[in-house]
């Protein structure tokens, strides 16, 4: 309402003059506050029109979109602006960090942006954060393989070089679980590369 408030100041402002009551009228220093107003929700407005664009919003988003309003705030608030905008802009810093806190220290969040190909570790604060949940995910993904498919990984005892042929040599151990466990293998694979530190943007 704000935006197209202030897109009709004219037409407002002539409205205004042509009408034979005695109306109050906003100030010029008062059009002034709300264009700078406008200025300051709109990070909110691209907040709102990115989630409701998104048939499923996921929760590996959510430190991408918060940590962009933050930016925002913070890059308004260097601007010299009078006491009213800047009050805004310390409120809406303030709610933000009562309602969502420190996002990056919460292992829902910080898991689902890393798995999410769309971020991976581009966009965490600190290096850390993103080392440390790397290694995380790598320890867990690793104890649920393991779990899942260590009973059927049965390696045949070593034999001698003389008693192994080609023909007794035993079969990988791809063989052994590649029929009814052959999704979990791809999934392992994919894990593996997603990640692989080499793939990783530098």
């Amino acid at each position: 309402m704000l935006v197209r408030f202030t897109e009709l100041e004219m037409s407002i402002r002539t409205t205004i003059a042509l009408l034979d009551k005695d109306v109050d009228v906003l100030l010029p220093e008062e059009w002034l506050l709300a264009q700078k107003i406008k200025l300051v929700l709109q990070p909110m407005k691209e907040l709102t029109d990115f989630i409701s664009g998104e048939k499923y919003p996921s929760a590996s988003s959510v430190i991408i979109v918060i940590q962009g309003i933050q930016e925002d705030l913070k890059e308004l608030k260097t601007k010299k602006e009078n006491h009213a905008v800047f009050g805004l802009m310390e409120s809406l810093e303030s709610e933000l960090m009562m309602r969502v806190g420190s996002l990056e220290e919460s292992s829902i969040f910080t898991n689902s942006t890393f798995l999410d190909p769309r971020y991976k570790n581009i966009f965490f604060s600190k290096e850390e954060t993103a080392d440390l949940t790397k290694k995380k995910l790598r320890i867990y993904w690793k104890k649920k393989l393991l779990w899942k498919l260590g009973p059927k990984l049965r390696i045949p005892p070593a034999r001698g070089p003389k008693q192994r042929s080609a023909a007794q040599a035993p079969a990988p151990v791809f063989h052994q679980f590649c029929g009814e466990d052959l999704t979990e293998f791809r999934n392992r694979i994919r894990l593996s590369e997603h990640l692989d530190p080499e793939r990783f943007p530098k």
